[in-house]
């Protein structure tokens, strides 16, 4: 863990507290008051229920200290500006320096009010960096809330979770020599404990099935616009699986996993796994691979295995950093990334219990927005394409589809915009009413690398040679992803949504309070203007919350060295005997799962 000053934790727990804080009992009513009228529900116990938690004081989860365990992943600098961050904030002119706020005083001594207020001036900062600094500080606090499992103090289960419905249900009733070097530890799957927060920290560095309730949304509201719709294949064996928990880990064993699939098969050939073994390099003489050096136990033991090839499948990041740390020098390593980015979208659907924790992980998608730019060929239903054709037009369509995954609380959370903490508490109590749409957009011009830290050497398990990802979201792609949250705006409001929200900094919620709208939801001039304004406003840097779904093509194949850093048969340009065998070697992105 990362040892934070007394003064650092101090001004951590108030940027905390400041974003999840207990609302006044006046606010509370308001609040609850206007939810039950949307949902239609007018019980005594469910208002008293509510009205609690509005007002519970924030319980002892220990995030302070799981925030500061999140740190020692962070990169030397950057794990130091953060640090800095928290001196700054701890003085009154660094609070003024970098909120504006005109108390001159630390940002601890501040009041609740003008602690929120602080926080959205720095939400609506004209500088990119101080929009990150928001968005790291509220997605941190809010996913160390709402997705640790118990408290700190007593162990019980968090408190957040039951009037939100939202419960952990009982998930966890050819004749060569092979070595695999896992840099993970082995983890079997009976043995999750789906808690949203720890299997984060230790999973991530046609088929029958039941579609989710989010999923039903985008097949139904897909099919009332007549946009093109389709279920999508599950990698389940031909197991229904509905567990929504899947993205943590499955007990069961029934998703087809590379731990239940490839690794499975070659345990079955005589293949010989370490696990917990991080390679710094690749050996080579005269452009000849020999082998690899790393470390295992927590890097306090040096290996070296000898072996006439070395296949790297550590997937779009670490592929190319470990070549970059191994000395290869063709320049399209770690260059030509492509991320498929991804946000998120919300619609709140009163009249439907959506619990999107529950159900199938992802069973439906449109392609609706997929040639945003009118560069491929539209591909009508039972049209007859030659397979050139049909792929002429793939390798040219560019755009985003929508996909409705599994969204647990933590990730919830702190995907939902704060415009401060009453109306945050009003988006929480949406919660078991929200349905999203996540916009993946097949990346073209993006301007996005993969290069390695020099600086970073502070624990075993990024050492000298980390990746970096160098990442800005080009025009094309830009317009692609905003395409594809306002016709996911359009499938939530056609299936009842009278309220939509987005993780943008600068776009308010579309909200729909009067007959007239809620009667013409997608054309009325509410809705219309609220698509202008998203057009209008775009993506500035650090404005909306973006992640990546797939890394690739960071080690693209191509016919030349010029053009990319393996050939056709996934063997480095540079050393005879090394190949890369995973996503970073495709030459595009694959604008698929």
């Amino acid at each position: 863990m990362t040892l934070l000053s007394d003064q650092q934790k101090t001004t951590l727990a108030a940027i905390v507290s400041a974003f999840v804080a207990p609302l006044s009992e006046e606010d509370a009513a308001g609040v609850v008051a206007e939810h039950l009228k949307d949902v239609q529900d007018n019980s005594v116990a469910r208002t008293k229920a509510l009205e609690a938690f509005a007002q519970m004081p924030p319980p002892d989860l220990g995030v302070v200290d799981t925030i500061a365990s999140k740190l020692a992943f962070f990169p030397a600098d950057k794990r130091n500006e953060f640090l800095q961050v928290l001196d700054l904030l701890a003085t009154g002119w660094g609070t003024y320096l970098l909120t504006g706020s005109t108390r001159f005083v630390p940002f601890h001594d501040l009041a609740l009010a003008d602690r929120e207020h602080a926080l959205l001036n720095l939400s609506q900062s004209r500088f990119a960096l101080l929009r990150s600094l928001f968005r790291a500080l509220k997605a941190l606090s809010h996913l160390c809330t709402f997705a640790q499992q118990v408290t700190a103090d007593t162990g019980d289960t968090n408190p957040y979770w039951e009037p939100l419905q939202y419960t952990a249900a009982e998930l966890a009733q050819a004749g060569y020599r092979v070595l695999v070097l896992e840099q993970g530890k082995f983890h079997h799957p009976a043995d999750s404990t789906f808690g949203e927060m720890e299997e984060y920290e230790k999973q991530y560095a046609d088929s029958v099935f039941l579609h989710s309730v989010p999923n039903q949304v985008l097949l139904d509201g897909c099919a009332k616009l007549n946009f093109p719709v389709h279920a999508i294949p599950q990698n389940t064996n031909g197991h229904t699986h509905s567990c929504g928990f899947c993205s943590l880990g499955c007990p069961y064993g029934e998703k087809q996993g590379s731990h239940v699939t490839w690794l499975q098969d070659a345990a079955a050939a005589g293949a010989k796994f370490i696990a917990g073994c991080k390679v710094d390099k690749v050996t080579y003489t005269d452009n000849v691979a020999t082998g690899v050096e790393g470390t295992v136990l927590d890097g306090k033991v040096s290996i070296v295995v000898h072996a006439k090839t070395v296949v790297s499948a550590c997937g779009g990041v670490y592929s190319p950093a470990l070549l970059l740390r191994s000395g290869l020098q063709n320049p399209n390593i770690g260059r030509n990334m492509r991320l498929h980015p991804v946000t998120t979208i919300y619609g709140f659907l009163p009249t439907k219990v959506v619990k999107s924790w529950e159900g199938s992980i992802m069973t439906s998608v449109t392609d609706v927005v997929s040639n945003v730019h009118g560069n491929g060929y539209n591909v009508h239903n039972n049209q007859v394409m030659t397979w050139h054709l049909l792929r002429r037009s793939f390798d040219r369509r560019y755009g985003a589809r929508l996909e409705t995954p599994t969204s647990l609380l933590g990730a919830t959370s702190s995907l939902l915009p704060w415009r401060g903490n009453v109306d945050f508490t009003r988006l929480l109590l949406q919660v078991p009413h929200l349905s999203g749409v996540v916009t993946i957009v097949r990346d073209c011009d993006s301007p996005i690398q993969v290069k390695i830290d020099a600086t970073g050497q502070f624990s075993w398990f990024f050492a000298i040679g980390r990746p970096r990802v160098h990442f800005e979201l080009g025009p094309k792609d830009t317009k692609s992803m905003v395409e594809g949250m306002i016709a996911s705006a359009k499938i939530l409001l056609s299936q009842g949504a009278i309220e939509v929200n987005t993780s943008h900094l600068s776009v308010p919620a579309l909200r729909l309070d009067t007959p007239e709208d809620r009667a013409n939801p997608v054309e009325c001039e509410t809705t219309q203007a609220w698509f202008r304004q998203l057009r209008a406003m775009g993506i500035p840097v650090n404005s909306l919350g973006i992640f990546s779904a797939h890394q690739m093509s960071s080690c693209r194949m191509a016919a030349t060295p010029a053009k990319g850093a393996v050939n056709s048969d996934g063997e480095t340009w540079d050393v005879q005997g090394l190949y890369v065998a995973d996503s970073s070697v495709f030459p595009t992105a694959s604008g698929v799962k």
